[in-house]
């Protein structure tokens, strides 16, 4: 799926907070947001707390509810998550494409982050190209969070009949 897919059809954004969520229905439109319609509630006490989803029961039945409430029906949906257990890093590596980039990060990454690889999904965006030394090099911004949290947000979603896409 291309990137320009992903916003030319309309998709809920879920912001899950331990004190509160926020939900916003919208789209690209002439390369601008579009906002349909948004809204906001108390999360359930001891339902989410630090990216982590205490009871799935609880947090399934007030995100249904608050969607049915404003009458969201689009179920592309984006999830922000926010953790103390999310890891970011910027490193430097030689201008090298994709294939050299996934081979480095294989062997170094616990060097980058101090994580047990096998219990976390990492991901890395290029952002921005530089010369350093006369030599091409590039920033790439690591990203990693538990697997356990990842799973966890997508099932919520899929629960609640939402297609989890970001």
């Amino acid at each position: 799926m291309g990137l320009s897919s992903l916003f030319n059809k309309k998709v809920v954004s879920i912001d899950l907070g331990s004190y509160e969520t926020k939900v916003v229905e919208g789209r690209i439109k002439n390369k601008e947001v579009e906002i349909n319609k948004y809204f906001s509630f108390l999360t359930p006490e001891k339902a989410y707390e630090n990216g982590y989803i205490i009871n799935k029961e609880l947090l399934s039945y007030s995100l249904e509810e608050g969607l049915s409430k404003n009458e969201i029906r689009t179920k592309n949906a984006y999830m922000n998550i926010k953790s103390s257990s999310v890891f970011t890093r910027e490193i430097t590596l030689p201008n090298v494409g994709k294939e050299e980039i996934d081979g480095i990060l294989k062997y170094k990454l616990e060097e980058y982050l101090p994580i047990e690889t096998k219990e976390y999904i990492v991901q890395y965006r290029i952002v921005e190209k530089i010369e350093e030394n006369y030599r091409q090099k590039q920033n790439i911004l690591l990203i990693a969070i538990p697997k356990e949290v990842v799973e966890g947000h997508f099932c919520l979603l899929k629960n609640i009949g939402l297609e989890p896409k970001v």
